[in-house]
């Protein structure tokens, strides 16, 4: 249920802004970085044919 909660968290919050850091990410669902990292794989394979959401590695936090 918590995966759940955090794909919600992060499906609000990028189509409330259009983009976000892993920082910020991280912040929203009060987790590492690298969870993110792994949310965001989970949420992209659960998405699969619907969109895809992408990683800029030349962003900064």
């Amino acid at each position: 249920m918590a995966l759940v909660v955090r794909f919600t968290q992060i499906l609000e919050f990028l189509v409330a802004k259009g983009q976000a850091t892993e920082m910020q990410l991280s912040h929203l669902i009060k987790a590492s970085e690298q969870t993110v990292r792994s949310v965001m794989t989970q949420l992209n394979q659960a998405l699969e044919d619907v969109a895809v959401i992408t990683r800029d590695k030349k962003c900064t936090d």
